[in-house]
């Protein structure tokens, strides 16, 4: 049985929309994760590289967190999701054209990474401070809650999907990816334009939600740890794709409880 409280926040249509969002768009990005490091591994065979891959997607990340956070204060959240799953959709779609064309060049793929890091960097302040505007105060405990929710079961899932969609081809994900982006574009193009800074944090009557909050959850550090997962499932365990995505999928560190505590009330402007 769905709790009442759950049922309530799930009634509301632009929660319902965000929700949908973030779980295509989270499992677009797991099950990318696994293949773009076997896909390398397999061009290169060196657990170098594939640690490139991770720096790549982290080093933009850490730079624009900051410039990120700024702008989900003065622009409309709604919008900035908007913009960073058309670009991350357009980013797939390079890989995907990169999969179905021979032998990549690291180089393009090390492109394309770092332009999933930087938008990264915009997307988590703007969805992680959306959520307070879209629920009433007192339902926001079971909003954030679901939020995470959906947050750990695509870091479970997804990885062990990629992994089993990584044995039909890279193209297979890399094409099962953009078509979840596409519904994740359409999802947050539906949703209402947000209330502005003032009454959303009057409505809320937090300090201020933004930035930081929620960098740990762009999957930006993780991918700098889990990019080597090919080479240690190649080498060290001796496993194929498959095998390689559930062991990823295991190696979420629980981050989301510590946002649980401190999320809203952190004052980062």
């Amino acid at each position: 049985m769905i709790p009442a409280s759950a049922r309530e926040v799930l009634a509301i249509r632009d929660f319902r929309l965000f929700l949908m969002g973030r779980l295509l768009s989270s499992s677009a990005q797991q099950i990318t994760t696994v293949a773009v490091g076997w896909l390398v591994y397999d061009i290169a065979h060196s657990p170098l590289q594939l640690g490139l891959v991770g720096l790549a997607q982290f080093v933009p990340a850490l730079l624009l967190t900051l410039p990120g956070g700024h702008l989900a204060d003065k622009v409309d959240r709604r919008l900035i999701l908007l913009v960073c799953s058309v670009v991350t959709t357009l980013a797939m779609a390079g890989l995907l054209l990169l999969a179905t064309s021979g032998t990549p060049s690291m180089l393009s793929i090390y492109a394309v990474m770092a332009v999933l890091g930087a938008v990264r960097a915009f997307w988590a302040p703007a969805g992680q401070s959306l959520t307070p505007m879209l629920v009433r105060r007192e339902l926001l405990s079971r909003a954030v809650a679901l939020n995470s929710t959906v947050w750990q079961v695509t870091v479970i899932g997804g990885p062990a999907l990629g992994g089993l969609l990584y044995a039909f081809g890279p193209a297979t994900v890399f094409g099962t990816a953009t078509v979840l982006l596409v519904g994740a574009s359409l999802a947050t193009l539906a949703l209402a334009p947000t209330l502005s800074r003032e009454v959303a944090l009057a409505a809320v009557g937090v300090e201020g939600i933004q930035g930081l909050v929620g960098a740990e959850e762009d999957g930006a550090a993780l991918a700098a740890v889990t990019a080597i997962g090919p080479a240690l499932g190649g080498e060290l365990l001796a496993a194929e794709a498959h095998g390689t995505g559930a062991t990823v999928a295991g190696s979420d560190v629980e981050l989301d409880l510590v946002k649980e505590h401190v999320g809203p009330s952190i004052l980062l402007g």
